[in-house]
C-alpha cells in the first residue's frame, strides 16, 4: 500500500499552484528576479486561470498545476541577459521582467484554447494590462530585446523569399506568422531540453513546423529521431526503435551515439489503440520515462 512505502499524496486541487512556484522561485540562480515575479505572479494568474477554466474550451484538456508549471520553464528559459532582463538596470529591468511574463503567460496558461478561447483572453488581457498595441490578438506579439517593447511577428519574417531549386519540393516552407512564433517556443523549449507537445485540428502544418525546427538545430550537439505512431504501435517497438539509437556506456546507463543529445520527434502522438483498460501502452511508457 501507499502507506507502507513511506509516502503521503496530495491532491493538487487541494495544494494549488502556490507551493510549486515558490519552490521554482527559491530555486532561480538571480534572486533579482524573485520580488518582481512574485507580484506578477499575484497579478495575473489565478485570475487568468479561472478566466480559462470559465469561458474557455481547451483543444487537450489541461491542469492548473501543468499550465503553471509550463509558465515556469518559459520564463527559466526566456529571462536571460540576452533578452534584455540585466539586473541593475532599475526600471528598465522590472519593465523586461514584465513583458516576457506576459509573453509567457500567454504561451502557457492562455495557450492551450481554440481559436475563439484567443479571442476572448485578448479581450480579457487587455483589461488587466493596456500595453499591448491594437493592432491583431496578444497572440501576434513577441517582446524585442533591443527596443525594449512589443512588436508583432510579421517583423520577424524576411521581407523577400527566394525559391531554392536545391531543396525538396515536399520540404519547401514560407515562412509566416504562425510558422516563425511556434519554431521560436519549439527551440527556446528544446534548449531548455523540455518536452514539447504541439496539438491543433489536422491539416495545420504541426509536423512541417516540427520538421523545420528540428532541420535548424546544431547537428554538432542533437542527433534525432522520427517515430510515426500508428495504431498497431505498441510500447515494445517505441522501445525498441529508441533504444537502437543509443549505445550502452557502462551496465544500466545507456547515452546517444556519439556523444550528443537524443531529441525524439513522436508524430500522430494520439494514434496508438486503448488497451483493455482504456489507457495507451506506448505513452504510459513515455510518461514513465519522462
Amino acid at each position: 500500500t501507499v502507506s507502507r512505502c513511506g509516502m503521503v499524496y496530495h491532491d493538487t486541487r487541494d495544494l494549488g499552484w502556490k507551493p510549486s512556484v515558490a519552490s521554482w522561485l527559491a530555486q532561480l540562480p538571480n534572486q533579482a528576479l524573485v520580488a518582481p515575479l512574485q507580484r506578477l505572479f499575484d497579478k495575473y494568474v489565478q485570475n487568468m486561470l479561472d478566466f480559462v477554466e470559465r469561458r474557455c474550451s481547451e483543444l487537450v484538456k489541461t491542469t492548473a498545476l501543468n499550465r503553471v508549471e509550463s509558465l515556469c520553464h518559459l520564463l527559466s528559459a526566456l529571462l536571460t541577459e540576452s533578452n534584455g532582463v540585466t539586473p541593475g538596470q532599475g526600471e528598465v529591468f522590472d519593465k523586461m521582467i514584465e513583458l516576457w511574463f506576459l509573453f509567457s503567460l500567454i504561451w502557457s496558461v492562455c495557450a492551450s484554447v481554440d481559436e475563439h478561447g484567443r479571442k476572448l483572453i485578448d479581450n480579457h488581457l487587455r483589461e488587466l494590462e493596456g500595453q499591448f498595441p491594437s493592432r491583431d490578438t496578444v497572440y501576434e506579439y513577441v517582446v524585442d530585446p533591443k527596443s525594449k517593447q512589443w512588436v508583432h511577428w510579421d517583423t520577424q519574417l524576411r521581407s523577400t523569399w527566394q525559391y531554392q531549386q536545391e531543396v525538396p519540393f515536399h520540404e519547401i516552407q514560407i515562412a509566416t506568422v504562425d510558422t516563425a512564433r511556434y519554431e521560436f517556443l519549439l527551440s527556446t523549449l528544446i534548449a531548455r531540453s523540455r518536452p514539447v507537445l504541439v496539438v491543433g485540428p489536422v491539416g495545420t502544418g504541426k509536423t512541417s513546423v516540427v520538421e523545420q525546427a528540428i532541420r535548424k538545430l546544431n547537428a554538432q550537439k542533437f542527433n534525432h529521431l522520427t517515430i510515426n505512431m500508428s495504431s498497431k504501435t505498441s510500447s515494445n517497438n517505441v522501445q525498441e526503435i529508441i533504444e537502437g539509437q543509443v549505445e550502452k556506456r557502462t551496465k544500466g546507463v545507456f547515452v546517444p551515439v556519439g556523444g550528443k543529445q537524443l531529441l525524439t520527434f513522436l508524430d500522430d502522438l494520439n494514434m496508438p489503440a486503448k488497451d483493455t483498460f482504456g489507457s495507451q501502452p506506448p505513452l504510459e511508457l513515455l510518461r514513465q520515462w519522462m
